[in-house]
């Protein structure tokens, strides 16, 4: 078995049968397909026992709701692929993406495959662009990525979100790397561990996965509700690195630390209400986080979240949303200035389309002359060539009345009788001379 692909499944009826088909009709067929339905109410538990039913790669597990952690982990144990892919159920594959992900991985003998993925705002219904790899530094080291050698981007090659890689089997049960269990920010710690442990990593640069943001009922609509999960995941995700002596050098401990700040700092926009911001910010600026009790840190190029960290730590949250305010004023009025440029580009060509459009109606009246005088030549030409035809005819008539003329017999006695005297009048001249 090549690949394992495991699908956690909590009440998403409406999303689960798009999310099956895409996988079980792939370009590459050498996988299994573990779905746990994590105690659903609705019908997605009826679905996949129906897919299971029709197709015997697929295997559903029922279980009371334990939470998606719970039910990642579970799978896992069951799993016997070579690499494993996460799902989410309300997620779907592009048709080549496990044949393209799995292909690369074993191509350049990779613990992890990275990829991109298409977002689609269910709010507005359109897709957004978004990148869940560091494109930049991935395309700099090529296809083989050693991670010893990623510095203080170790951690910010890629996505902490689990369904954005392929990761070998043996690497987690080798290694241990389980899902936190915890209701959002479970794939922390299972992230920063698989980077960590892995050697080799390479990447597809394709969006191979369509990913769902802002579906009423999702995970991350819960945030509100455990505004402490982001801060507690990632300082249990910095003990457990430490634990396992990941941090050999300073560069690793402070690519977390950077990672850490990038995230906390993002998850601001995840709030519904100015209150649970301000709650938050005060809570991933006070002194119980890990930012805090490392720091402080000195600039540093390569670690721009953790600049931002020492700058802002101070700002109270008015004074933070103001700053976001101008700096997003001075986007739109940027922006305003590339439009005015692109409405000028495009008043410009509008005028070299309607000078083109004038000289197109141009030729055509000089085509349409022309055409009219070919075919008035054509005319002519035919009446011509009637003529000419008739002259033939003439001529060919001429000759047959000269050879009727030489063949008659008066012309053969006339012609005998003027020979003789014609002989004699040359004669006569000669002598004449």
């Amino acid at each position: 078995m090549k690949v394992s692909v495991i699908i956690p499944v909590y009440n998403v009826e409406s999303y689960l049968e798009q999310c099956m088909d895409s996988v079980i009709h792939q370009t590459f067929t050498d996988f299994e397909v573990i779905c746990i339905d994590d105690g659903s109410g609705d019908g997605s538990g009826r679905i996949l026992d129906e897919y299971a039913r029709r197709d015997s790669r697929i295997t559903v597990i029922h279980q009371n709701n334990r939470g998606v952690a719970y039910a990642r982990n579970r799978g896992l144990e069951t799993a016997a692929g070579e690499y494993i892919l996460f799902l989410d159920p309300d997620d779907y594959l592009s048709l080549h993406a496990l044949e393209k992900m799995y292909n690369q991985a074993r191509q350049y003998n990779a613990d992890m495959c990275i990829f991109d993925a298409q977002d689609f705002d269910c709010e507005t219904g359109e897709f957004l662009l978004h990148y869940y790899f560091n494109h930049g530094k991935a395309e700099s080291l090529g296809n083989i990525i050693e991670t010893a050698g990623l510095g203080y981007y170790l951690f910010d090659i890629a996505s902490v979100a689990c369904w954005v890689k392929l990761v070998r089997r043996t690497l987690l049960t080798d290694n241990d790397i389980r899902f936190e269990l915890r209701e959002i920010f479970e794939d922390t710690m299972w992230s920063a561990l698989s980077l960590a442990l892995s050697k080799r990593i390479t990447a597809v640069p394709e969006k191979l996965i369509y990913h769902r943001i802002n579906r009423k009922g999702s995970l991350l609509d819960s945030v509100d509700k455990n505004i402490k999960d982001p801060v507690e995941s990632y300082r249990n995700t910095y003990e457990e690195l430490s634990r396992r002596g990941i941090f050999t050098d300073d560069v690793k401990r402070i690519a977390f630390l950077n990672k850490t700040a990038v995230v906390l700092y993002y998850t601001l926009r995840s709030f519904s209400d100015y209150r649970r911001i301000s709650e938050y910010w005060d809570i991933i600026n006070g002194k119980e986080t890990i930012l805090h009790e490392n720091g402080p840190y000195a600039y540093n190029p390569e670690t721009p979240a953790l600049n931002n960290y020492m700058k802002w730590r101070d700002y109270s949250i008015d004074d933070f949303l103001l700053s976001k305010y101008k700096t997003h004023l001075r986007i739109i009025g940027t922006r305003r200035q590339e439009l005015a440029q692109e409405r000028k580009a495009l008043a410009d060509a509008g005028k070299s389309l309607a000078k083109a459009e004038k000289k197109n109606i141009d030729y055509e009246e000089e085509n349409r002359i022309l055409h009219n005088d070919n075919r008035d030549l054509t005319d002519k030409n035919k009446e011509l060539n009637i003529k000419n035809k008739a002259l033939l005819e003439e001529i060919k008539t001429a000759r047959q009345k000269i050879a009727d003329v030489y063949a008659s017999d008066s012309y053969r006695f006339g012609h005998a009788v003027l020979y003789i005297p014609g002989k004699i009048k040359k004669l006569l001249r000669k002598l004449l001379r």
